[in-house]
């Protein structure tokens, strides 16, 4: 961590595996884990994956699971600051390209 005036600015490096999963082609109906304690960069890998996913191609359709209703929320919550770091220049469309829900109970 570097600490600047009164900002803490969180510099993020991936190894080479993590580099790999982002930018890697996977066939299809592909399951892929991440797996790793708390604070392991799991979510940050996740939002540049689907960062990727969804610029990559404007037909994409990306349905995001998780766990349960507040990591589902906070998800929600972290997806367009990042897409405003990331620069990502197209607009999110919620509930047509891009979903976030949790998988417990949904309909």
């Amino acid at each position: 961590m570097l600490y600047l005036s009164q900002y803490f600015l969180w510099v993020n490096l991936f190894d080479a595996e993590q580099t790999r999963f982002i930018y890697r082609e996977y066939a299809i109906k592909k399951i892929i884990s991440v797996q790793g304690l708390s604070g392991t960069g799991k979510t940050e890998l996740l939002l540049h994956k689907l960062k990727d996913l969804y610029t990559k191609s404007e037909d994409s359709r990306i349905f995001f699971t998780c766990h349960n209703i507040a990591l589902a929320k906070k998800i929600r919550q972290r997806i367009p600051p990042f897409f405003d770091f990331m620069k990502v220049d197209r607009q999110i469309t919620w509930n047509e390209r891009l979903w976030v829900t949790h998988a417990w109970g949904s309909h």
